[in-house]
């Protein structure tokens, strides 16, 4: 989906030029994701420049962040966002591969909850941009490792919020399945109403319940507006109302 122009209400998100844009999907799963109001421990696995660890943190004031990020220049981004915010006593970022963790009885961290929009592609043409090709493609996190780590470190009943392409849904709801994990709650994005689905924001937990299905569209049939339901989901971190 296209990067959008995005700031915080409080304050800008600042961007190295190497660095990945602020997007639609990252705004989408910070807007929607809903995690239970008695968590207190969280982590952003691919924080990039922390817009997910920094959407949650201003939605939710007791909780406290653990933002993990591969890429330097993103991490080093991450650092002054979290610094310039309102709540950068409750925000780290820690900077190397998560999957790092698995094993290692000195980063036997366990959390509540766990959000990440992580890199899905497993084939396809790289980008010339290594950052790019970082935060997009599952060299450094593949899949299946993702929900081994999900399962090392997230507490019972813990939850799992992710954002996908829509044809990785059903290989990503076995996947959780697999390491104890139960889908809750799936919403179906469509950019117009005449397209396809093109995404799907997806929410696991430990406990098994019906699950939640909503659809949402973020622009009219003309392309030119956002959806009243986009706005009224994401509005809480624009400057200006769409």
């Amino acid at each position: 989906m296209k990067h959008e122009p995005f700031q915080f209400r409080q304050f800008g998100i600042r961007q190295d030029r190497s660095a990945m844009k602020v997007g639609t999907d990252g705004i989408l799963l910070g807007a929607w994701a809903k995690p239970d109001a008695s968590i207190g421990s969280t982590v952003d696995i691919g924080t990039g420049t922390g817009l997910l660890a920094l959407m949650i943190a201003q939605r939710y004031p007791h909780v406290h962040f653990d933002a993990i990020e591969l890429d330097e220049h993103a991490a080093k981004d991450a650092r002054l966002n979290f610094t310039r915010s309102p709540w950068h006593d409750r925000l780290v970022v820690w900077e190397g591969n998560a999957l790092s963790w698995l094993g290692d009885p000195d980063k036997s961290r366990r959390y509540d909850f766990l959000i990440s929009n992580p890199p899905f592609f497993r084939e396809g043409i790289r980008s010339a941009d290594p950052s790019r090709t970082l935060a997009r493609h599952q060299d450094h996190l593949p899949d299946v490792a993702f929900w081994e780590l999900a399962d090392y470190i997230i507490d019972d009943p813990g939850q799992v919020d992710v954002i996908l392409p829509a044809e990785a849904e059903a290989r990503w709801c076995a996947l959780a399945s697999s390491s104890g994990f139960f889908l809750q709650r799936i919403c179906q994005v469509r950019a117009r109403p005449e397209r396809s689905v093109s995404r799907s924001l997806l929410s696991f937990s430990r406990q098994q319940k019906p699950v939640e299905r909503t659809d949402m569209t973020i622009r009219d049939d003309q392309g030119q507006q956002y959806s009243k339901a986009f706005c009224e989901l994401t509005n809480a971190y624009y400057l200006t109302s769409c």
